[in-house]
């Protein structure tokens, strides 16, 4: 039996896209090379165990060969290792996990960014630039968008790093060309 028989996949993993089969059997011979080098993490999901992070490790060593879910009612800690998130957001875990190690495009990046933003809106966009690895400009640039179609809440307050919460009667609204670029101030003639 498969992996996918054995266990779900939480959907926070699902928000990154998956590999290319091209780089899946990359990582399959990366894999039969050098062993495994990161354990998939799994998270409890009611009585039963979810894939947060690591679910083309898995189908990377399917490729190799059948693995064992399962030693007796645990995961097999060759393979798996079960994390407790401790009240943290499991998707913001799966972006911190794995921005370091893929290749994303600056639109896929943007993404994570519009699906954070979505989950956490009340986060400061330094907080959500620093765990995406994006500039603040970026994030403040997929909130205003998801503002505008009224696809988050407007937020009074937003929570940094540093768990402060500021709250401003109006966040600062930069005019902008049609281009999104800050517009200049107009000159006048000198006469």
């Amino acid at each position: 039996m498969a992996w996918r028989d054995h266990l779900a996949i939480h959907p926070a993993c699902e928000k990154l896209p998956a590999m290319t089969p091209d780089a899946l059997h990359d990582l399959s011979n990366d894999i039969r090379v050098h062993g495994l080098q990161e354990k998939v993490k799994l998270i409890r999901h009611g009585v039963s165990y979810a894939v947060l992070d690591g679910r083309s490790r898995l189908d990377a060593l399917e490729m190799i060969a059948p693995i064992q879910v399962f030693d007796g009612n645990t995961p097999n800690r060759r393979f798996f290792e079960v994390i407790d998130l401790e009240g943290r957001d499991p998707q913001t875990f799966v972006i911190s996990m794995n921005l370091h190690r893929r290749h994303l495009t600056a639109e896929q990046r943007r993404d994570l960014v519009a699906d954070m933003l979505k989950a956490q809106p009340e986060l400061s966009d330094r907080t959500i630039a620093s765990t995406t690895r994006v500039s603040d400009k970026t994030v403040g640039a997929v909130r205003r968008r998801l503002e505008a179609g009224a696809e988050i809440p407007h937020q009074q307050s937003r929570k940094g790093k540093d768990g402060v919460t500021q709250t401003h009667a109006r966040w600062p609204r930069v005019r902008t060309t049609k281009l999104g670029r800050p517009a200049q101030g107009r000159k006048r003639p000198n006469h």
